[in-house]
Parts: C-alpha cells; sequence; structure tokens
C-alpha cells in the first residue's frame, strides 16, 4: 500500500531517462522534476518531463517544479501570470500518487513579492493533503529571513554547489547553529559526490546524485540518514 506519511529520504530525479522501479515505497520517496516552467514577458512557458521514469506502483511522489525567469525579456511578475502558473502547477496533482509539489526558483530580491504571492495562492488552492515544498537557497535559510512565514510545509535547504558561501555555511552547522526559519529545520537537500561531513542530519534527506541511481546509491545514503 502507499504510504501515507512522506519518507525520511527522497531521490532527485532530473530530466534524464531513469529506471527506479527497484526503489522500494520503504526505502525513499522519489522528487521528479516534473515541469520547467519559464517567466518570459507576460507568458507562462511550461515544458513538461519528456524522459521515461518507471517507479514502484506504491512509491511516494513529489512533483518538482522548476522556475526560472528569462533575462532578455524579463516577465510582468503580475497578478495574471501568478494565477496561470498556479493553474499548471495544480495540474500536477492530478498524476497518480503524488503526494506533494515542490517549486524550485531561485527568486531575487526583485522577484520575492511575486513568489510569495504564488506560494500563497497554491495553497489556498491545493486540496489539505497535498504537502507544499520548497527548495531554498542555504543562504536564505541561515543569513535572510524573508521565508520564514511562506505557507509551505518545508523549505530544503540546498547544502551543494553554494558557492562562495558554502564554506561558512557549513562551518556554523558543524558548530551547532542551525538554520533560523523553523521552515528550514526539518530537511535538507545534499548531493553524493559533494557530501557533508560531520553534520547531524537527523531530518528528511532529498539527494541529489549526478550519475544514475542504483543499489549502491540507496546504501550509501542510508548510512547518511542514520550518522
Amino acid at each position: 500500500m502507499p504510504a501515507k506519511r512522506p519518507p525520511g529520504i527522497f531521490l532527485w530525479a532530473w530530466e534524464r531517462h531513469l529506471d527506479l522501479s527497484f526503489v522500494k515505497p520503504e526505502d525513499a520517496g522519489i522528487a521528479f522534476l516534473a515541469q520547467n516552467m519559464e517567466l518570459r514577458s507576460h507568458r507562462v512557458i511550461v515544458q513538461s518531463r519528456r524522459h521515461l521514469l518507471k517507479l514502484h506502483p506504491d512509491a511516494y511522489l513529489t512533483a518538482v517544479v522548476r522556475i526560472t525567469a528569462n533575462r532578455q525579456n524579463p516577465p510582468v511578475l503580475d497578478d495574471d501570470m501568478k494565477d496561470e502558473a498556479a493553474s499548471d502547477i495544480i495540474g500536477l496533482t492530478k498524476i497518480p500518487q503524488v503526494r506533494a509539489i515542490q517549486i524550485d526558483f531561485d527568486a531575487t530580491v526583485s522577484q520575492r513579492a511575486f513568489y510569495r504571492s504564488l506560494l500563497f495562492e497554491l495553497r489556498k488552492k491545493l486540496d489539505a493533503d497535498i504537502r507544499l515544498s520548497i527548495t531554498a537557497l542555504a543562504s536564505w535559510c541561515m543569513f535572510d529571513s524573508w521565508i520564514s512565514d511562506l505557507p509551505v510545509d518545508e523549505a530544503v535547504p540546498m547544502l551543494f554547489r553554494m558557492g562562495k558561501e558554502g564554506g561558512s555555511i557549513i562551518s556554523m552547522l558543524n558548530s551547532g547553529r542551525d538554520f533560523s526559519p523553523a521552515i528550514c529545520r526539518q530537511s535538507i537537500g545534499v548531493s553524493l559526490d559533494e557530501p557533508v561531513m560531520n553534520l547531524d542530519y537527523g531530518r528528511r534527506l532529498y539527494v541529489f546524485s549526478p550519475r544514475k541511481w542504483n543499489m549502491d546509491s540507496i546504501t550509501t545514503i542510508k548510512k547518511l540518514s542514520e550518522h
């Protein structure tokens, strides 16, 4: 039977052919890229997943939406754009086994008001049993408070590909400092090729792999989660 509660481990499944049918629901959920959404001028341009994804029939699924804003033709970020984007995203809940939506949008300061309004619109229109998750730049969770009151079940700090601030953020976490917003303290995002050493995981893991997933990957993640 499908799990009702989100598992403690999620595998991120990006845009490539993947066979994850070997992943048992009790071992991990699947957060799969379902949609790329580009905001351009007055348009919301949606590209659905193109590559095959094989899954266990009882997999716990999170549909991930990657949002980008076009730099050459900046989006107007008005209410019409918000409503159109929200409608497209909500449509993903019709996919069988989808129990959650995760938004991946590295919003700039000027885009934050739009992002906030989009998330409030999603939470208002999503069924109560559909979880709403976002990925978060680690700096948002450590040095910024703008996400603290967002209507989401979790914000997943991305502890890989962090850039110049990465070293100081990891040092702070290893010294015992935690993320400021409560919504950042439930989950973390890591990568198998950039493990975070000495970190007390103890929370839900979202894991990226630059290579195809296999049973060895699952074993490695389980060891991380038991740290």
